[in-house]
């Protein structure tokens, strides 16, 4: 059974199959990489969002495969089986 386990996201570059973003800081910005993640990463097809900019506690709703974070942070669940 999959579980939702959060954690806690910095700048830089992370690969995870997220259920949930939800930012954290005033200053957020990332790029951020929409389907489901596949194994190897780098065979999916997922739909980028570049330079995505938002306040703090806002919440994305995945499934989120790649995000690249520029400034701020964020808490992510991540989806475990």
């Amino acid at each position: 059974m999959a579980e939702n386990r959060p954690g806690a996201l910095s700048v830089g570059a992370h690969t995870g199959s997220f259920s949930k973003l939800i930012t954290s800081g005033s200053d957020f910005k990332a790029d951020i990489e929409f389907g489901q993640l596949t194994d190897p990463v780098d065979n999916g097809s997922y739909n980028e969002v570049s330079s995505v900019e938002m306040a703090e506690g806002i919440h994305i709703d995945g499934p989120i495969a790649k995000i690249k974070i520029t400034t701020g942070g964020a808490i992510a669940y991540k989806t475990t089986h």
